[in-house]
């Protein structure tokens, strides 16, 4: 990455029994993606798939947004 003055950050959402990607965003180096995340969901038709996101995104806010699009969920936590 040191070879690149403004690396581009995407977050996407994969079927992985397809190996497909139903859609993805850029997010700006200088934000956050946790937001990206959440309107990323909020535009998907999701209900009854599993939503699966790491640590970044145990957040009560985008655990909010999964419940209310009516799909499960794995988020990794860790102890920090």
């Amino acid at each position: 990455m040191e070879n690149y003055k403004n690396p581009l950050h995407i977050i996407s959402a994969h079927v992985a029994e397809l190996g497909i990607t139903l859609a993805s965003r850029n997010v700006d180096g200088r934000s956050n993606e946790i937001p990206a995340l959440r309107q990323l969901l909020e535009a998907l038709s999701v209900e009854g798939c599993i939503i699966v996101a790491d640590a970044l995104h145990c957040q009560k806010e985008t655990a909010a947004v999964v419940v209310k699009k009516q799909v499960d969920y794995l988020l990794s936590v860790k102890d920090n």
